[in-house]
């Protein structure tokens, strides 16, 4: 459809509609259970792009995992670290958070959503 410029002074009423263009709207589901804490594309209309931090969640799930995970290391049972490392994977967390959470040895209370 081609648009067409008229002076407004010109009189008449201008009509039409405009609307986003749904082949690029896009919806995310957390994999964890929680609340939102914060949210980083906090108006309708932004553009985000993939891998975009949107949001903080609280997730009482994910640290429970995490915690279990940090048990296991400590028992030194291969096992149940890699089901604990699953665990976690499944949540959610990238390789290289879960390796953050095996050096650093504390749970995160929230993971980034994006």
């Amino acid at each position: 459809m081609a648009l067409e410029f008229h002076d407004p002074r010109a009189g008449g009423r201008p009509v039409g509609k405009l609307d986003y263009d749904e082949r690029h709207v896009a919806f995310i589901a957390s994999r964890v259970a929680g609340r939102v804490d914060r949210t980083y594309a906090d108006f309708t209309g932004m553009t985000v792009k993939k891998g975009d931090h949107l949001v903080d969640i609280h997730s009482p799930d994910l640290y429970s995992g995490e915690r279990e995970l940090l048990i296991a290391l400590e028992g030194r049972s291969e096992s149940l670290v890699e089901a604990s490392r699953t665990k976690v994977a499944l949540l959610g967390l990238l390789p290289e958070q879960i390796r953050e959470t095996e050096t650093t040895k504390k749970p995160r209370t929230h993971v980034k959503q994006a």
